[in-house]
């Protein structure tokens, strides 16, 4: 719990990258992905000895737990566990990936207010737009 007089402090980002390399690999990997706007409505994990798979949905809520008869030849009674989260954190990173890349997809393709005002022929609130657009880095199509 916070106690009183003490400051928040944000969580540094600064090994995620800059926006520009953050968006360029975003794009890159849209460009990749077969129908990014149209994913599977379920995704896999499977831990690192392939013994378990877990199928999550959309919003990362497990649908099926699949654990080979075999398992004990790849794991310890005590491995089990850790071997099922970590099949259901790969499924769930998976599903994350899938809605960010369709999200990015989505907003891709929508018309920004930007390009709205343009096309509507407001020629100088588009320049200075564009300006303070090119400030952070977006580029006008």
């Amino acid at each position: 719990m916070r106690e009183e007089g003490e400051d928040w402090e944000l969580p540094d980002l600064s090994f995620m990258g800059d926006l520009k390399r953050l968006k360029a690999r975003a794009e890159a990997e849209l460009r990749a992905t077969p129908n990014p706007d149209k994913p599977p409505s379920r995704l896999d994990g499977v831990d690192r000895s392939g013994s378990v798979q877990v199928t999550v949905d959309l919003d990362g809520k497990v649908q099926h737990v699949e654990i080979l008869d075999d398992w004990t030849e790849h794991l310890s009674s005590e491995e089990l566990p850790k071997s099922i989260f970590q099949a259901y954190m790969i499924a769930a990173r998976n599903a994350t990936r899938v809605n960010s890349l369709a999200n990015f997809a989505a907003e891709a393709a929508e018309p920004t207010r930007l390009q709205v005002r343009c096309d509507r022929g407001g020629d100088q609130p588009c320049r200075r737009a564009t300006a303070a657009h090119r400030r952070v880095g977006i580029r006008r199509p």
